[in-house]
């Protein structure tokens, strides 16, 4: 997978899934990929350099796309990574 200049990348346990312009597209190609819409919690931990504005903003848009399941937001503080996604 070719990963194009600015663009966000998605891991999913330590492999290269998906990238794209767009965090919340990126995020939901991921939640796509594992399934989302058989599990019942899915937990976003936003990053120190990610407001709570915008970490709320993702959270909309996974309940949107998976309206059925539980989404919990966690300021999880982490340094590097915007988000880290938990389900199960």
């Amino acid at each position: 997978m070719e990963v194009a200049q600015g663009h966000i990348i998605g891991l999913l346990n330590d492999e290269l899934v998906a990238t794209g312009p767009d965090c919340s597209e990126v995020t939901l190609g991921i939640l796509e990929r594992i399934h989302a819409e058989r599990l019942e919690i899915i937990t976003v931990y936003y990053g120190a350099d990610t407001s709570k504005s915008e970490a709320d903003a993702l959270v909309e848009r996974i309940k949107e796309r998976y309206p059925a399941q539980d989404i919990e937001l966690v300021d999880g503080g982490q340094p590097h990574y915007k988000y880290i996604l938990s389900a199960e």
